[in-house]
């Protein structure tokens, strides 16, 4: 997840790091896939933070959102500590659709790397 206050300097970054949009069917303005050269892959996901701390996911008016709770997890990105969703919470947000073999090798890792 993305706040969506801090997309364009991210995307900039990135762009510098060699990334760039990918085309997708499913694509959208909150929602995209960037890669580069050597195949990696980054799945955007953006969202509007409110002050509750809950995340609105797409326009309003779709409804969309992650409670704050999801937003508690910390990580290390190249030994820069960040916020990001819990591993539980990602692995429960799997549900309503049906998985992609991507989304099962994602569930097995968080469980593996998490305990869960």
């Amino acid at each position: 997840m993305v706040a969506a206050a801090d997309l364009e300097p991210i995307l900039a970054r990135l762009d510098e790091m060699g990334f760039a949009v990918i085309d997708s069917p499913d694509q959208r303005a909150w929602n995209f896939l960037l890669g580069d050269d050597a195949g990696h892959r980054i799945d955007l996901h953006v969202v509007v933070f409110e002050t509750s701390g809950d995340g609105i996911y797409g326009p309003p008016e779709n409804g969309e959102s992650y409670p704050a709770a999801a937003f508690a997890g910390r990580g290390d990105l190249a030994g820069q500590q960040v916020h990001c969703m819990t591993a539980e919470f990602q692995i429960a947000n799997r549900r309503g659709y049906a998985l992609r073999d991507v989304d099962l090798h994602d569930i097995r890792v968080l469980r593996a790397a998490f305990g869960i």
